[in-house]
């Protein structure tokens, strides 16, 4: 995410949609005023890390206690500096301090230890969207709205792929892709998919089977890397294709006064064909579940 004062626009990162690329090409350009813009952190892990900008414009909006809460849904990311994995808390005491807060009676609740420390929630931030910047008072209507957006198929098939799967290939979690198929001998993005839409739209209480466990680690998906393109924009947006950015991020950056010096490709992680992973009819019906954001895919260029 990246919101420029400056030259008045706000670009949104659309998660799986190049959205990396695009930024890093803006903070390379020259083009934002550390005085005032904002940028959120960009860790590249082997190459580099881009360090955020006027991020406590950001972190004072949320006026949360001492630990840092982001609420998507009935999502919970609560940053501290603990051991990583998903907890599904009822009664702790954070637990209730979440129900105090939000009024909600369960929580599906994602700790994050490789963060430092509050208030650094970077990684969480970067993909909010449009409405969320609005509530926040970040940014105005007045302002451009500026996103990439990806083929609805393609950008399933990604984003799977980087939910389960390391870059080198390997399983992130041997147990939960054994689970989502079930041993029934379905593709495994077949049968994510077939969870995807089977899944509740409201959990309600900790996983306490296997094929729960599946549930919530499938509704967290849901809530980001699953969520609808154009729930991250307004209905004015500048789009451009994740596949043809180049161009239009060119003229940009040169409005702006600003130099591109390469189009970076950010992620080398990507999956194979489509056809190869998910069957016909299981494509048929991602682009009617995704039926507003392949129309605008196709609108655009």
């Amino acid at each position: 995410m990246i919101i420029s004062y400056k030259h008045n626009f706000a670009f949104i990162g659309i998660p799986k949609c190049a959205s990396t690329s695009c930024e890093i090409i803006l903070r390379d350009s020259g083009i934002l005023d550390e005085t005032w813009d904002i940028a959120t952190e960009i860790d590249l892990k082997e190459n580099r890390i881009y360090q955020s900008i006027n991020f406590d414009a950001v972190n004072a909006a949320f006026d949360l206690p001492s630990h840092t809460i982001i609420k998507a849904g009935q999502l919970i990311h609560v940053v501290l500096p603990c051991h990583a994995g998903h907890y599904f808390l009822d009664e702790s005491e954070i637990g209730q301090e979440l129900k105090e807060i939000f009024k909600e009676d369960y929580f599906d609740v994602a700790f994050s230890s490789f963060l430092t420390a509050p208030p650094n929630v970077h990684v969480h931030l970067r993909h909010l969207g449009w409405n969320d910047l609005m509530q926040l008072g970040l940014v105005n209507e007045n302002m451009e709205c500026i996103a990439t957006v990806r083929h609805p198929v393609d950008r399933f098939l990604s984003a799977v792929a980087h939910f389960l799967f390391n870059p080198n290939g390997s399983a992130k979690d041997v147990r939960l892709n054994d689970a989502i198929t079930d041993g029934n001998g379905s593709g495994l993005y077949d049968a994510f998919w077939d969870r995807f839409i089977a899944s509740p739209e409201r959990l309600t209480r900790c996983a306490q089977t296997k094929s729960e466990d599946v549930d919530h680690a499938v509704y967290q998906f849901k809530t980001l890397k699953g969520k609808k393109q154009s729930s991250f924009i307004n209905g004015q947006a500048t789009v451009w294709r994740s596949n043809n950015f180049a161009p239009h991020i060119t003229a940009l950056v040169e409005r702006c006064g600003g130099t591109i010096t390469r189009i970076p490709h950010a992620r080398k992680f990507d999956r194979p064909p489509g056809d190869t992973l998910l069957t016909k009819d299981r494509q048929q019906q991602i682009l009617d579940y995704y039926y507003d954001d392949y129309t605008l895919w196709e609108k655009v260029r």
